[in-house]
């Protein structure tokens, strides 16, 4: 298995999936959970049946592979998860691997990660055609987007009752599957530095957001600055740059991502694909914040950060979870710069690696995509 390494976005309550599938790579939780035994099935030769030729629309000259299709987590329930993985153009061979989840919980990580955040591609406005992202991740890693749980995007169970029945354990369950059948899959990536990363929202929240969106109206609370998207009808031409945000992407990638030449090319059943799916989430804690010292006390790097016009995920909610986890300040909050323009603010405490950082004007990894 791969060095277990993370790096989380963080507030007072993260997405909860990503912490407990940590927990299951560390075995650090506090709690007794029933977690079902790990299902491995031979994975000789889909590795290249599932590498994409091109994808409809890319620019020209990709100098990087990609990856798409589905891993089967459950084959009784005929359980399957969705993920398109992208290598480095350069240093694949010894670059590091990393995972990337979205939050909701149950928004897809393809949709929103990989085609509006830190992908290698976005969509133009024209629905059809792809443009690059300068500052994508997998220009320094492997990067493994996953649509989960099941029901999310592309992903998919035979058994409708799964809809029904989700929640952390079995989320976890169903991730830890997936990464232990995508190494069988991908066994050069068995022995790289592995990092878990991803965005989150404060669901348990989600009363007190709710009234904010009666009492707040049209606003985008990922972004409180950020335009509305007042006209969603895809346009003629292309965007083509990631310097300004344009609220109608979502509109620009539920297209692509449903048009037939597109599902083909990335191994796909044909369906139709949304951006996320409402689950009666069955099991979710409190706080994470005992689980983020465990996670810390095996030795685990943890990377809290919070953009300040985020309203579901505030920096306020962030600071205060670290500062409930009430350890010793090494480093005080201090200027963060880049190319000696200032971008934030970062703290630093044992365990805490490299340090907890408020970015300012920004909210989901969308703006700020050179930090």
């Amino acid at each position: 298995m791969p060095t277990r390494q993370s790096t989380l976005t963080g507030c007072s309550s993260p997405e909860d999936h990503i912490i407990f599938l940590l927990q299951i790579l560390g075995h650090n939780s506090q709690e007794t959970r029933e977690y079902s035994p790990v299902y491995v099935a031979p994975q000789d030769g889909p590795m290249q049946a599932d590498k994409i030729d091109n994808l409809p629309g890319q620019p020209d000259n990709v100098d990087f592979d990609q990856y798409a299709g589905y891993i089967t987590v459950d084959p009784q329930a005929g359980r399957a998860l969705f993920y398109y993985f992208v290598e480095s153009p350069a240093n694949s061979s010894t670059n590091p691997l990393v995972l990337w989840l979205n939050g909701g919980p149950g928004c897809s990580s393809l949709g929103y990660g990989a085609m509006e955040e830190l992908g290698p591609f976005r969509v133009n406005s024209d629905g059809r055609t792809l443009f690059r992202n300068n500052y994508a991740w997998n220009k320094v890693a492997n990067v493994i987007f996953l649509e989960s749980p099941a029901g999310v995007g592309f992903s998919y169970s035979n058994t409708s009752a799964d809809y029904d029945q989700t929640g952390d354990t079995s989320t976890a369950n169903d991730a830890y599957n997936f990464l232990v059948n995508w190494l069988e899959r991908f066994p050069q990536y068995k022995t790289r530095d592995f990092y878990i990363t991803g965005e989150s929202y404060a669901e348990n929240c989600e009363s007190f957001e709710q009234k904010s969106i009666n009492e707040l109206g049209n606003i985008d609370l990922y972004n409180i600055y950020a335009p509305i998207c007042l006209n969603p009808v895809l346009k003629n031409g292309s965007s083509g740059s990631v310097n300004f945000f344009d609220p109608c992407s979502d509109a620009y990638v539920e297209y692509y991502l449903n048009t037939a030449e597109v599902q083909r090319a990335l191994h796909v059943k044909p369906t139709t694909w949304t951006g996320c799916r409402g689950y009666n989430w069955t099991d979710m804690p409190r706080t994470i914040l005992p689980i983020i010292e465990n996670l810390m006390a095996s030795g685990m790097r943890v990377w809290l950060y919070s953009g300040d016009i985020d309203a579901v995920v505030p920096v306020t909610a962030s600071r205060y979870a670290i500062n409930s986890l009430k350890l010793p300040i090494e480093n005080t909050w201090r200027p963060w710069y880049l190319n000696n323009e200032p971008m934030g603010r970062c703290l630093q405490m044992p365990g805490l690696n490299p340090e907890g950082c408020k970015v300012w004007f920004d909210g989901q990894p969308i703006l700020q995509q050179q930090n």
